[in-house]
């Protein structure tokens, strides 16, 4: 138990995700290499460790819309990963 005057430890996310580790892989992609298409099963969570991600979907007739671009440290696919039933 802390007191007030103590602080509570935080969790460093950049440093747990930047190495590879159980359940963690960490995968170095070239430029404008895809690394999730849509239709893909949601069975996984991205952490952009560095560079820019551009989100994009395609409609029914082949058109591309680019949604928006990613920084680094953001995760991609929590929200598609947190909607398929258990």
């Amino acid at each position: 138990m802390f007191t007030a005057e103590e602080k509570s430890p935080t969790f460093d996310t950049a440093a747990f995700l930047a190495n590879s580790g159980l359940g963690r892989r960490i995968v170095e992609l070239k430029p404008k290499e895809s690394f999730f298409v849509q239709g893909d099963p949601a069975n996984s969570i991205f952490y952009l460790q560095k560079g820019r991600a551009k989100l994009t979907v395609v409609s029914s007739n082949g058109k591309e819309a680019t949604i928006m671009i990613l920084p680094a440290g953001e995760f991609v696919g929590e929200g598609a990963l947190a909607a398929v039933p258990g």
